[in-house]
């Protein structure tokens, strides 16, 4: 009953409040042995915590329309919607001159002490426009696992899934189809100053391995858009403290933490 009413709050107050780049708001998603904050500004989503210890420095999303310019941040657009029906889920709607961005968050956390998460995310970008969109979208991660900044190693495989390692923690992110159209790995703060530069960033299909170091991984993913129609990401990120756990979680056992999307 009282995760109801605190529920039914929560959506009353992303109605009625006023959602602005200048009033970004911070959510907290909570799950089992799991938390994580998103920032609905450019700071995007700032923390992963799984049993006490903070995994993620940041994740946000770039967008640029057409092959000019530079990389816009997602949470500088004005905000619409920001609905979160459950301590798990939270659904964010930006809006751009010519489109519209839904980003959804769903946190799966695991038994107390396991050291295991799950964070899936789904995005829908929908042209708005009586025209074409040349749209491009890039998803930036800079983890932390076991809250250490560096020794890590990362590295893509099969042009979709990102793997980053520290000792016999583990954090694997698969996009699932479509497929990003480029990808990349690096050094921070190389990828995140690309996005940030004013022109028109080209991830360098980079897939490493790279490390050990303090270490990130990006994303690209570039479409045309149809007039009134849209474009849909998928998304699951998950953290395992062994390679024991992994291999369970390979042969199904990752479905007992996941949950549908709502």
């Amino acid at each position: 009953m009282m995760r109801q009413v605190l529920s039914a709050a929560v959506l009353l107050a992303s109605v009625i409040l006023p959602l602005s780049t200048a009033g970004a708001a911070v959510y907290t998603l909570t799950d089992a042995n799991s938390s994580s904050i998103v920032d609905t500004g450019p700071a995007g989503m700032t923390k992963w915590t799984v049993d006490g210890i903070n995994n993620l420095n940041r994740q946000a999303f770039w967008f640029r329309v057409g092959a000019t310019g530079g990389e816009t941040n997602l949470g500088s657009l004005p905000l619409i919607s920001a609905i979160q029906t459950s301590p798990d889920y939270l659904r964010l709607t930006y809006q751009g001159g010519s489109f519209n961005v839904e980003v959804k968050y769903t946190l799966t956390g695991g038994s107390l002490g396991s050291g295991t998460s799950d964070i899936g995310e789904s995005i829908k970008i929908t042209n708005t426009s009586a025209s074409p969109l040349d749209f491009h979208f890039f998803q930036y991660v800079n983890l932390h696992l076991m809250g250490q900044a560096i020794n890590d190693s990362v590295q893509i495989s099969g042009g979709n899934t990102a793997i980053q390692t520290l000792g016999a923690a583990f954090v694997s992110e698969t996009s699932g189809v479509p497929y990003p159209s480029r990808y990349e790995v690096g050094f921070a703060p190389t990828t995140l100053n690309s996005l940030m530069d004013g022109s028109p960033t080209t991830l360098n299909n980079l897939a490493g391995p790279v490390g050990p170091d303090d270490l990130t991984w990006a994303f690209q993913w570039d479409r045309t858009i149809a007039a009134g129609g849209s474009f849909n990401i998928s998304k699951d990120k998950y953290l395992v403290p062994e390679p024991a756990t992994l291999s369970l979680l390979a042969l199904g056992g990752l479905a007992v933490l996941r949950r549908r999307q709502k």
